[in-house]
């Protein structure tokens, strides 16, 4: 017996996942009959993402060869009060 959560997830990514052949823009590029301005579109996009993605990575190796800090075995609760002086 499927668990009815389960069931659900299965069907609603059934329902929105894409249809595979529904992408035009692949087939036409393959083919060349994709016009020139998408492909410059393209372009000028990964012009943007690719340098983008390799900071990213850049930053999670770096982030990822620091080591890391071990919590304090003594942590306070609650912070002191604080203490006011009323001046009169």
């Amino acid at each position: 017996m499927t668990h009815p959560a389960r069931a659900l997830l299965e069907t609603t990514t059934a329902a929105l996942a894409p249809d595979p052949r529904a992408n035009e823009l692949v087939p036409r590029i393959a083919d060349g009959t994709a016009p020139l301005t998408t492909l410059a579109a393209l372009a000028l996009e990964q012009t943007r993402v690719i340098p983008a993605d390799r900071r990213a990575f850049a930053f999670l190796a770096e982030r990822g060869k620091r080591p890391t800090r071990r919590p304090r075995a003594t942590s306070r609760r609650w912070p002191r009060a604080r203490r006011w002086r009323v001046s009169g």
